[in-house]
């Protein structure tokens, strides 16, 4: 039988899956059956013939090969198992005593059609063949006992989230390798550029890392460009069918290896698949309830439903407190593709959402900020889905009331840019509200974009006649852009005012942000013990409500202050509190503001050689805006002042010879050389004894890589929950990572 008895011959490399195929080693060292599963495309026949492959010389009888992608009645099974190794009667019994005193090893490859019967197979020869161990690969688990079951997943992928990397620093990206490697078999000068990274990053980023679906891509670069195949995924069955015709039919276009998969499933699981395609990114199960349930699926069976979904690989599952749900882009294409007109889903699912921006909006001022802050970045695919849908719909109020409701999302999270995109969506949708405004307005003021900042708060002042906390934030916020222009004490005096209402009215969240906004204002124009005193009252309210972010705004702007004053060492503490409190919250943007801070006063202290990496660093980091008042004239100034003292310090050969290495760049460079931890002298992610993380932080990332929920990391460190969910929202941050599977197979990876 063709396929039987010996491994295939690999034709390309194998990119990216040296963990894998270690995990693999591993795992057959411990156990006699060891299930290699995935989705369609993942990869899992490559890793489990590199595995084997290497693994062959502890088996003495050798390494025997099923493969059983073309069989298709279940009877054929053993009949396989009997050709592999020479034997004539099909029967199970017969060739398990035949090999019954062998110490081999066996591959059964693709048995996702036929579990049943791979299932009796593996167990009769496990249970007569005391030496002999088995290695399958299936889209599903066979369920035997004593399976030891690996999930091949997709490869990394570039993060949309970190700065847009240099062309050698994205390809060490394992899924941008691979996409280079396959890409040079058609286009054999092709390679990594400034002038198509950002369309490489998109397309591996669009497809998700699986590794067919970038092998099929890459075949399209004979007639296509990087930016042109990503812009036509949408028809994927069109742009991903270009394998070699010696390639499986399942295989010959990614359609047609999820159409095998569809083909696998049970009705009921069919339509989940089809209906939970209208999520973007991550959904807890009261989410795809909420969505998904209804007269088509009863909410009572769904979890089960789901369960099937995810144990075909159809659905990745993420553990933790409350685990999470999702499909690979492809897969949830093709389920788009099934779903037909689905209006009342598109409604169900931006209800979910919209009611969960609220709630992060009433929850954000509080000691729950860190998971809030969690939640939303998690959320941000589908919060994007709901607000088109809404802001497109018939009632486009909606839509610009949630819009106003994520302003921590676009002020406090690093999302400014994608929050002006939305606000001027939604202000041409609908009349807009004084909150919108206002949020509309601080982000135009970050942007230094002040003439229009100025009239879109004036008109927040207009429209917000009845709601007093927006006109008194807009009148804050037209007081930071008095003070930017020098105008300091109309400035004072009205923020003052706003702060009184705030105070009068008992909102603490307005309050601290208010005294925030003073204690900027103070500091630009010198006045240093006034804008100490407005910290230290902002922080007390901060504090007393479990609030950091914009705790940590007023440590950054004390830190300025003490600077300002030459009170370095003082100056220093506040901005080492500060960034940890940035790192909590995986603040990006702010993490920069602070570090830059830590930068000056390590050149007042003489560390000019620590200064000039960190300096370096910043100025690699794309220009933004992030904060209110951040580029005064007196930082301008400052920042001038201290770049050359560092340069003049050192010497410019000095200091082109320091810090010409360029780094990883990003925040997470920045970051580890804020905290003066060592260099990793890796390119990309750090490997977990290289210094990025303290050694609590390396504590807590190997018990989420073991699957512990932040609950079970507090227990077993007996340390508070909140203390627990600190650490892994700053691991995340330092990593530039958005969820925990990600700490997870980070830590395997780098172990």
């Amino acid at each position: 039988m063709a396929g039987a008895g010996r491994l295939p011959a690999a034709l390309t490399g194998l990119v990216g899956r040296v963990r894998e195929v270690r995990e693999v080693r591993t795992a057959l060292g411990r156990a006699r059956l060891v299930s290699v599963t995935g989705p369609g495309g993942a990869g899992k026949s490559r890793v489990a013939w590199e595995a084997a492959r290497t693994a062959g010389r502890v088996f003495p009888d050798g390494v025997w090969y099923l493969d059983l992608s073309a069989v298709r009645d279940p009877a054929l099974v053993p009949a396989t198992l009997a050709a592999a190794v020479g034997e004539d009667g099909p029967g199970v019994a017969g060739v398990a005593e035949r090999i019954r005193n062998w110490h081999a090893l066996f591959v059964v490859d693709n048995c996702e059609h036929l579990v049943a019967a791979c299932s009796d197979l593996v167990q009769e020869v496990l249970q007569t063949c005391p030496q002999v161990r088995m290695l399958v690969t299936s889209r599903e688990r066979l369920g035997v006992i004593g399976e030891h079951v690996l999930q091949v997943g997709p490869l990394p992928v570039p993060d949309e989230d970190l700065d847009p990397l240099p062309p050698e620093a994205l390809s060490g990206v394992a899924s941008v390798q691979l996409l280079v490697e396959r890409a040079r078999a058609v286009h054999a000068g092709f390679a990594v550029t400034a002038a198509n990274a950002a369309d490489v990053a998109r397309l591996c980023r669009n497809l998700d890392g699986l590794p067919l679906a970038v092998e099929l891509a890459a075949a399209r670069l004979s007639s296509m460009s990087i930016g042109q195949i990503a812009d036509h995924l949408e028809d994927q069955d069109r742009i991903l069918r270009a394998a070699p015709r010696a390639q499986p039919a399942r295989q010959a276009s990614l359609e047609d290896t999820l159409a095998w998969s569809f083909r696998l499933c049970s009705p009921e699981e069919r339509r989940l698949w089809a209906m939970a395609s209208v999520f973007a990114g991550w959904a807890d199960l009261e989410a795809v309830q909420v969505v998904c349930g209804g007269p088509d699926l009863a909410a009572a069976d769904l979890p089960d439903v789901l369960d099937g979904l995810v144990g075909k690989s159809i659905v990745v599952c993420e553990q933790g407190d409350r685990p999470r749900f999702r499909m690979l882009s492809a897969i949830r294409r093709y389920g788009r593709s099934r779903l037909g007109r689905h209006d009342l889903l598109a409604e169900r699912h931006a209800q979910h959402y919209e009611g969960l921006a609220t709630r992060a909006a009433e929850r954000w001022f509080g000691p729950d900020q860190v998971a809030v802050s969690a939640e939303l970045r998690s959320s941000l695919p589908d919060l994007r889905v709901a607000l088109d849908h809404l802001l497109s719909g018939s009632e486009p109020e909606r839509g610009l009331a949630m819009a106003a409701a994520l302003w921590p999302l676009w002020v406090c999270l690093g999302r400014q840019r994608e929050g002006e995109i939305w606000m001027a969506r939604a202000r041409a949708a609908a009349p807009p509200t004084g909150r919108l405004l206002w949020v509309h307005g601080w982000i135009q003021l970050t942007a230094e974009q002040l003439a229009s900042a100025r009239e879109t708060l004036r008109y927040a002042q207009r429209q917000a006649a009845a709601d007093l906390a927006a006109r008194d934030l807009a009148g804050a916020l037209l007081a930071a852009a008095d003070a930017f222009e020098g105008s300091f004490d109309d400035a004072i005096r009205r923020c003052r005012a706003a702060a009184g209402s705030r105070e009068a009215a008992g909102d603490q969240a307005g309050l601290a942000i208010m005294v925030m906004l003073l204690a900027e204002i103070h500091t630009a124009r010198g006045d240093i013990e006034e804008a100490l005193r407005c910290c230290a009252e902002a922080e007390r309210v901060c504090r007393s409500a479990g609030e950091l972010w914009c705790l940590s705004c007023v440590l950054w702007v004390r830190s300025l202050a003490l600077c300002l004053s030459d009170r370095y060492a003082d100056a220093e503490q506040a901005a080492r509190e500060g960034l940890e409190l940035k790192l909590a919250l995986a603040d990006g943007a702010g993490i920069v503001l602070v570090a830059e801070v830590l930068c000056w006063t390590r050149a007042a202290g003489g560390k000019l050689t620590e200064a000039a990496k960190l300096y370096a660093a910043i100025q690699r980091r794309s220009g933004r805006s992030f904060v209110p008042l951040q580029d005064f004239g007196y930082l301008a100034t400052q920042r001038a002042l201290w770049g050359k003292r560092i340069v003049d310090g050192l010497g410019r050969a000095r200091y082109e010879s320091v810090t010409g290495g360029g780094g990883a760049g990003g925040v997470a460079e920045i970051v580890r050389l804020a905290r003066g931890e060592p260099d990793g002298g890796r390119a990309t992610v750090p490997a977990a004894g290289d210094g990025l993380l303290t050694p609590r932080e390396a504590e807590v990332a190997a018990l989420v890589a073991a699957g512990l929920s932040n609950r079970a990391v507090s227990a077993r460190l007996v340390i508070s929950l909140r203390t627990a969910e600190v650490h892994v929202g700053r691991i995340l941050a330092k990593l530039g990572f958005s969820h925990r599977a990600q700490i997870a197979a980070w830590w395997h990876e780098s172990a």
